[in-house]
């Protein structure tokens, strides 16, 4: 998968900071996900459901690129490292505004997956207990930036 400069950009910076190589594809699925993410830990506390809500997300959209070459095992690795990028990348907000920029852009570059990405955040937000203020404001100011 090619991908623009800019997104390029953007996974290197971030490849760099965290130590790591990602595919493109993989650097796309973070982008689509993080927002999810965001939404789940709004009120600090990333709980069960919503783990394995974002987990199963993550499987699905990691299926899409590997398929039947990637085992069991591997999928639950790779499913781990989003989840710690998750964390490190709210832990150091620097990067989330360069994250947030590539996303927009690959909104920009692929029809429908701006509201995909709304769609992920609303289900992530109504897995435990309903949408909580915080959840509703997280996905409102990301709707925004998209």
């Amino acid at each position: 998968m090619k991908i623009s400069p800019t997104l390029t950009s953007a996974k290197d910076t971030f490849s760099k900071a965290r130590g790591t190589e990602m595919s493109n594809e993989e650097f796309c699925i973070l982008l689509m996900t993080l927002p999810a993410f965001k939404v789940a830990n709004a009120d600090n506390n990333f709980d069960d459901e919503e783990r394995a809500l974002m987990s199963t997300l993550l499987l699905n959209l990691l299926k899409e690129v590997y398929g039947d070459a990637v085992s069991h095992d591997q999928y639950e690795n790779l499913i781990n490292a989003y989840l710690d990028d998750f964390h490190w990348i709210t832990s150091n907000s620097g990067h989330e505004k360069n994250l947030d920029e590539a996303l927009s852009e690959l909104c920009s570059d692929v029809d429908g997956l701006k509201s995909t990405v709304v769609e992920m955040m609303n289900d992530v937000a109504a897995v435990s207990e309903g949408v909580s203020e915080e959840e509703q404001t997280v996905i409102q100011q990301i709707a925004e930036r998209l």
